[in-house]
């Protein structure tokens, strides 16, 4: 396997494959509905929702870089996609483009040339090895923050129907 499927792999795994840390993005996802996703624990905490939204976006910044064009930080609500409105339609609609990003990507990363993997990102400090690599990290850290709102959410379901 060359660096580039290795990476691609990696990548895959942090969506839908066998990992050593836990489950993937998509076996989290699975029962989770509409209302779930859009639920905040607090005022200061992204929904689970927004997460996802988040997790898009910025592998459509390493897809775009990929394809030649320049690396962009996200700010602000471009960082953080809000989500509109609890209804299945829109959170199947997320989860569609969050599979169709990931697999685009997926696909984008093992065609890249081996020979351009050190390159420096164009106007960026960091090479397309950094890059990849920093997805698939972003993707594994934002994965804990799913998972874990999952239980908090199915914490809370439970002790609303057991309040007085």
């Amino acid at each position: 396997m060359n660096p580039l499927e290795h990476i691609a792999d990696q990548f895959t795994r942090t969506y839908a494959g066998e990992t050593w840390h836990g489950d993937p993005i998509k076996r989290i996802l699975q029962d989770i509905d509409p209302q779930q996703a859009f639920r905040k624990p607090s005022q200061n905490v992204h929904s689970l929702w927004e997460i996802i939204l988040h997790i898009i976006a910025w592998e459509k910044v390493v897809l775009k870089s990929l394809q030649g064009a320049a690396y962009t930080m996200l700010h602000d609500e471009d960082d953080w996609p809000l989500a509109k409105e609890p209804s299945s339609e829109a959170w199947q609609a997320t989860l569609k483009v969050l599979e169709e990003t990931t697999e685009t990507l997926r696909t984008l990363i093992a065609a890249f040339p081996e020979t351009k993997l050190h390159e420096q990102v164009p106007g960026q400090n960091f090479t397309f090895y950094m890059a990849l690599h920093g997805v698939i990290h972003h993707n594994l850290y934002h994965a804990g923050q799913i998972a874990i709102l999952k239980k908090m959410s199915a914490e809370q379901e439970v002790l609303s129907s057991v309040a007085p």
